[in-house]
């Protein structure tokens, strides 16, 4: 009798008693505004038994890599260091992209803590699904359970595998589960924000959701299992005919270019001529150098490059030879500055720790992790002057 209370104990220092678990959903590149075009009775059971805000704001740049790990942080990109789907880390003198396995998988490129780790620092089983940043070891913790990102796996088989983690053994199932999408994103890029295509793919996502809920109602975690929906970012049209071709302005052999739509990083390879003014006469596009950048951005640290070239929404930076080279044009992009509401993406929100039929404000996606930390009941590892605290601590979205 002692020896079983005495193991008792033991495995109650070892993994808390609260019986709380939290389960995050990323619909990547879900604009806010995609849910109001079609019908989704599963996100609007969801909705409606729960909270929503009216968009979640994504960090500049409005790309998917940074704003899966601010979600994941609740820092800026300044501050956790990953500042695009690509760059240039002047720290480790290493390039960092989203195709390259090896630096998605190096610990060293990322900054701050992901809401895993938290967990796991906490005695908090945590898993992961395709999230980013998860498949690298950082601070020295990984996830419980991972998976490295493969976007060939069928929605519903991570729906699955996520089912069987929570049908595990209590010692070995996860609290904390963050769930990746890739959809409507690839959709909104090929064809465009208004196309039929996205309100197909919206429509399948609504379906996925419901199997998801169906599926977790099944498990006995269930009714003590909080579920937060979210998006990285939102989408705008893009064409043809408002393309700015760097090129034509810059000789770009003078510097190490990280090209993308939206935004562009250029670093000085051997010239330090000042091209901060190089688009005075256009109305499309920005350049800034670095110790310029506006403070709205949270984009300045020891590895921003020598100049950030910024579009207009709907806009799209490229150059003569890869406009030639191109066999498409997409019809979508993101990655512009945060204010355009076009690339706001959802935040909603349900269970035993939410309030029921809230609808609330537009608020920054920051504040994903101080509210994972709560419906986990966890103390967050950093504080952050930049959070909604008004959000956070007075009870408008919380029981």
């Amino acid at each position: 009798m002692r020896y079983k209370l005495f193991c008792i104990f033991i495995l109650s220092l070892v993994f808390p008693s609260s019986d709380k678990y939290t389960l995050v959903v990323s619909f990547d590149g879900f604009r806010h505004d995609y849910i109001n075009r079609v019908p989704t009775p599963n996100f609007d059971k969801f909705i409606n038994g729960g909270v929503i805000a009216s968009s979640l704001s994504p960090v500049f740049p409005s790309l998917t890599f940074p704003n899966h790990y601010s979600l994941a942080t609740g820092y800026h990109a300044d501050e956790h260091k990953i500042l695009g789907n690509k760059f240039f880390s002047k720290t480790l003198n290493k390039d960092y992209s989203m195709r390259d396995s090896k630096a998605v998988q190096n610990g060293q490129f990322y900054g701050m803590e992901p809401i895993w780790v938290t967990a796991e620092k906490n005695n908090i089983l945590s898993a992961t699904y395709f999230w980013i940043g998860s498949e690298a070891e950082i601070n020295g913790y990984r996830p419980t359970i991972y998976k490295k990102y493969d976007g060939s796996v069928k929605f519903k088989s991570r729906v699955d595998s996520v089912i069987s983690w929570f049908s595990l053994p209590i010692e070995q199932r996860p609290k904390l589960t963050m769930l990746y999408f890739s959809e409507p994103d690839y959709t909104g890029h090929e064809y465009g924000p208004n196309s039929n295509e996205v309100n197909r793919s919206v429509i399948e996502m609504d379906s996925i959701f419901g199997y998801l809920i169906d599926e977790l109602s099944r498990t006995k975690v269930y009714k003590n299992l909080d579920i937060i929906v979210v998006s990285d970012h939102g989408m705008s049209d893009v064409s043809l005919d408002k393309v700015i071709l760097l090129d034509t302005f810059i000789d770009l052999d003078k510097y190490k270019v990280i090209p993308s739509f939206a935004v562009t990083h250029l670093w000085n390879l051997n010239d330090d001529e000042d091209i901060s003014n190089i688009f005075d006469n256009e109305n499309n596009v920005q350049i800034f150098k670095k110790g310029q950048f506006p403070k709205k951005y949270h984009f300045s640290n020891s590895d921003s490059p020598d100049y950030l070239i910024v579009a207009d929404l709907g806009w799209s930076l490229t150059t003569s030879q890869k406009l030639n080279q191109s066999k498409s044009f997409p019809g979508g992009m993101h990655g512009y500055d945060s204010n355009y509401l076009e690339m706001h993406g959802i935040f909603f929100a349900n269970g035993p720790s939410f309030k029921s039929g809230v609808r609330i404000d537009s608020f920054e996606n920051i504040n994903l992790y101080p509210i994972i930390c709560k419906t986990l009941e966890i103390p967050p590892y950093k504080e952050n002057v930049y959070w909604d605290y008004n959000l956070l601590n007075n009870s408008i979205i919380f029981k």
